[in-house]
């Protein structure tokens, strides 16, 4: 729009309007780039928050996976525990019931051996 203005001077006319207007334009241009910069600058900041939220929850996430796998392995184990202990004590009341049992055919053995 000032280029064609500038192109309409003809001699003698003043340049004060035309100078007026391409300042004007300027301006304009100006607050249109400062105002692309900030919705740029807003959308970037938009993204990095939500690369941000997305990697917290991402972090949570695996944190929360490896919790119950966590969780997980020690059940198996505490269940391993717990049979190794019910058979240890299956065993021992096996052995028990045996000496009893042999103490008890030794004592009359004894009894009656007279």
């Amino acid at each position: 729009m000032a280029i064609e203005q500038v192109n309409k001077i003809e001699k003698g006319d003043s340049l004060l309007p035309v100078i007026k207007n391409i300042e004007k334009e300027l301006e304009e241009e100006k607050e249109r780039i400062k105002l692309e910069v900030e919705r740029m600058i807003k959308e970037e900041e938009e993204k990095s928050n939500k690369t941000l939220l997305e990697f917290r929850e991402n972090i949570n996430s695996l944190y929360e996976e490896k919790h119950q796998e966590g969780l997980a392995k020690i059940k198996n184990k505490a269940e391993e525990l717990k049979l190794k202990n019910e058979e240890e004590l299956e065993r021992i009341k096996n052995k028990e019931s045996l000496l009893v049992l042999k103490a008890t055919e030794k004592i009359s053995k004894d009894m009656f051996s007279f």
